[in-house]
């Protein structure tokens, strides 16, 4: 059952097949190069495709805002004057794109050729998928895992406390099977790693973008969630692929990103799931903030790092424990 929106074909006019919009905060050279890609693949493997590209620079203090006037002059560049987080700058994005179909891109990505026309002829061609997720790689072209389940307790457990590594990438841990390099056909998920993925026109008026409350992390998720509450689909589409550097727009910043990681998933839990959920969880993570304290605490007696890192990580934990 779709949205209100969908069933009486109220959504707004499109002149794009495909609008590529792109969140960067102080990565400068990597989104030289990601638009290097997209725009790659728009003249030489989007058979047609007509797209526009909007890039929101969170008040980058790196040059981004200039390179892009500079280089790319075609691209719709939103100044948002402030670091808004990720949903925040994508949802100003968002509110622009004139696109039938919506693409959330990171900045530490490159878009190999044919990617875009192979998630848009996808999307043609499934009405029931409100979005798609492409195959992920690491930069040596090996397998990054992008599709995943919904959280569950054992999830939250694996990646607290990873002392089984031989079930992180089984189901147990919400991974799919068919997420593997042998794998050419495209499958239902629960959602796709957020650094790509595309998104209906009609599935985003129903579900109106990110919540902004999510800074960093997570906010895929919970977007994800919406759209199976509307009633679409969301598949993992592997024939599309995507180099993805990950971690890299975030890594200027390792201590507040560890903080907003596990308060996007305080939020998200508390926004989706039932009060025992929430207080298991919350007793894991509290765990895991304890197990890290005291092993930062031997590292340190042993010379890893002085005194005023530690109590800078314990500030992080105790944020944490109090989530």
């Amino acid at each position: 059952m779709y949205c209100e929106a969908t069933r009486r074909g109220k959504l707004s006019n499109s002149t794009a097949t495909l609008s590529i919009i792109i969140v960067n905060y102080n990565t400068c050279d990597l989104l030289k190069q990601c638009l290097a890609s997209v725009y790659a693949d728009i003249e030489e493997g989007s058979n047609g495709i007509v797209a526009e590209v909007i890039v929101v620079d969170n008040a980058s203090g790196d040059g981004s805002a200039a390179m892009v006037r500079s280089l790319y002059p075609q691209v719709s560049l939103i100044e948002s004057g402030a670091n808004l987080g990720y949903g925040g700058g994508a949802n100003l994005g968002l509110k622009t794109a004139r696109g039938r179909y919506l693409m959330l891109l990171n900045s530490d990505t490159i878009v190999l050729e044919g990617a875009l026309r192979q998630l848009v002829a996808f999307m043609d061609a499934h009405p029931d998928a409100g979005a798609c997720g492409p195959r992920l790689l690491n930069p040596g072209s090996s397998l990054q895992r992008s599709a995943f389940r919904f959280p569950t307790l054992a999830q939250v457990a694996l990646d607290l406390f990873p002392i089984f590594p031989r079930l992180v990438d089984t189901t147990l841990n919400g991974r799919y099977q068919q997420d593997n390099p042998a794998n050419q056909q495209p499958f239902a998920v629960d959602f796709t790693l957020g650094a790509a993925f595309v998104v209906s026109r009609a599935a985003y008026e129903c579900t109106g973008g990110f919540d902004a409350d999510f800074f960093m992390y997570a906010e895929e998720v919970d977007w994800a969630m919406r759209i199976h509450a509307a009633g679409y689909h969301y598949y993992s589409v592997p024939a599309a692929r995507v180099v993805h550097y990950a971690g890299q727009s975030v890594k200027s910043a390792p201590r507040r990103m560890f903080y907003e990681l596990h308060h996007s998933r305080a939020l998200l839990y508390r926004k989706h799931y039932s009060s025992v959920f929430q207080r298991a969880a919350r007793l894991l993570t509290r765990a895991a903030m304890l197990y890290r304290a005291l092993a930062d605490w031997r590292q340190q007696r042993h010379g890893a790092f002085d005194a005023a890192e530690l109590r800078q990580r314990w500030r992080v934990y105790g944020k944490i424990f109090r989530l």
